[in-house]
């Protein structure tokens, strides 16, 4: 597991422990650990992000979900 993985984890379980149900989130952010796994990169950027996005189905993105990713990193 790569620490932005478990930081994914580790971010839903807390959230979740408060209450937050996260539904979108606990699809939309392993699935951009993912794609950095598969790019090879820890780092999340900017560009990393919107690279990320680009690859989405348009309908998918909300702004929430985009909120919930950059409130993150």
């Amino acid at each position: 597991m790569t620490d932005l993985r478990q930081a994914v984890d580790d971010y839903l379980r807390l959230r979740r422990s408060l209450g937050h149900q996260m539904a979108e989130a606990a699809y939309l952010l392993p699935d951009f650990v993912s794609f950095m796994d598969d790019r090879g990169e820890q780092t999340v950027t900017v560009a990393a992000a919107l690279d990320w996005m680009r690859t989405r189905e348009p309908e998918v993105i909300t702004t929430d979900a985009l909120m919930d990713v950059k409130q993150r990193w």
